[in-house]
């Protein structure tokens, strides 16, 4: 039977759509029993445009027996050059998005420089688009909102205090989240609003960089020193009047400053991210949110579950909260009771057993290879000699 074909590349995919397809083409490779054996593109640059991952993708796809061949670039992973076109014209392409980048982050430098928007939403303003860019305006309906929320936390309301007021009266958050029962407001949310400095009619720009993350399409945002970013006074945009402002701004810094750390390096003794054993498990039978930890946190306290919509938000009626100890004993013992019996255990062997026979078989395979691919390049490299000892440099 004639081996299937996955292709890319096409001119009709649109670069959104290579987002989402790639990822799930590479994902079927790497499955171990993939529905095709070639990829088609129009060139490498469609797989990867970093010289580390093409290198690293046309490894794995070759240890899986998947072959790549780029079209415009004749480019074909079956040949014994591949390895040194696909490291060439992986660097080609990086320097290539490398140029592009700096080429765009000037472009949009100039577009605020003079007055342009630079993309992005923000709550209380629209973007208006003209025949010579597009324009940031304030939004009439959104902007009392803002207005109201520095009001209440200046008077003194807590994060938590302003966004279960909003939530009760059912005002619209931000951006609702799709897939999401209850959209509402939330205290993280509100604390960014407080800190945003073109509601004083000020942009900061190039504040901060994304960053990509080794061997993953996930990025990272790092912060840029300060003398990178560039400040723009946008009187028109004021949504706060100055007073207001800075005094949000200095109760911002004495809350920071009594309940913070004080620049100490861990996480806070208060902070939600500590680890807990059913944290993401568990889910609120009202609004199906996972049930985190809202009380008790800490040594020496004892700790609850609870919805956290009804326990910051305010948008749940669920306020049942449940001792961590005891669920987690009840869970743990249950567990034990079912999971500690001789076939279990039998089965967690045998199957231990089976993974480990495979991954063993894959890699004696992959020093196969490496072992025939060693004695190809020596042995190209013992002709090499000979041919410059016999004709000369």
């Amino acid at each position: 039977m004639a081996p299937s074909t996955a292709t890319l590349g096409l001119p009709s995919l649109l670069p959104l759509a290579l987002a989402f397809l790639i990822p799930a083409l590479l994902d079927q490779a790497f499955s171990g029993a993939p529905p095709f054996d070639i990829i088609l593109v129009d060139d490498t640059s469609r797989l990867a445009r970093d010289i580390a991952d093409a290198m690293r993708l046309y490894q794995r796809l070759n240890f899986s027996d998947i072959r790549v061949v780029a079209v415009s670039q004749g480019i074909d992973t079956a040949s014994e050059q591949a390895d040194v076109l696909v490291t060439v014209h992986g660097l080609v392409d990086s320097l290539y998005v490398k140029e592009l980048a700096k080429k765009t982050h000037r472009g949009l430098e100039g577009r605020v420089l003079h007055g342009f928007h630079a993309g992005g939403r923000c709550f209380g303003y629209q973007n208006v688009k003209a025949h010579d860019g597009v324009r940031l305006e304030i939004n009439h309906v959104e902007a009392p909102l803002v207005h109201r929320i520095f009001e209440m936390y200046a008077g003194g309301a807590s994060l938590k205090g302003v966004a279960k007021a909003l939530n009760a009266e059912q005002v619209s958050p931000p951006r609702p989240r799709a897939g999401k029962k209850y959209a509402t407001w939330c205290p993280s949310g509100i604390r960014e609003m407080l800190r945003r400095e073109l509601y004083a009619g000020r942009i900061v720009w190039n504040q901060s960089r994304f960053v990509k993350v080794p061997g993953t399409n996930r990025r990272v945002r790092r912060e840029r020193p300060q003398s990178e970013w560039r400040i723009v006074e946008r009187p028109e945009l004021r949504i706060i009047p100055i007073d207001l402002w800075e005094k949000v701004q200095e109760r911002v810094k004495a809350v920071g400053e009594m309940f913070g750390n004080n620049g100490k390096a861990g996480l806070l003794a208060r902070s939600a991210t500590n680890p807990y054993l059913l944290t993401g498990f568990l889910k609120c039978g009202q609004c199906g949110a996972n049930l985190a930890i809202v009380t008790g946190r800490g040594p020496g306290r004892k700790s609850k579950y609870g919805c956290p919509q009804n326990f910051y938000r305010g948008a749940c009626p669920n306020n049942l909260k449940e001792n961590q100890e005891r669920i987690e004993e009840r869970l743990l013992a249950e567990l034990q009771n079912r999971v500690l019996t001789p076939e279990v255990i039998d089965f967690a062997l045998e199957e231990f057993g089976r993974q480990l026979s495979l991954k063993l078989l894959d890699l004696s395979d992959g020093l196969s290879r490496l072992r025939e691919r060693r004695s190809q390049l020596e042995a190209e490299l013992r002709r090499l000699a000979d041919a410059v000892a016999q004709n000369g440099a």
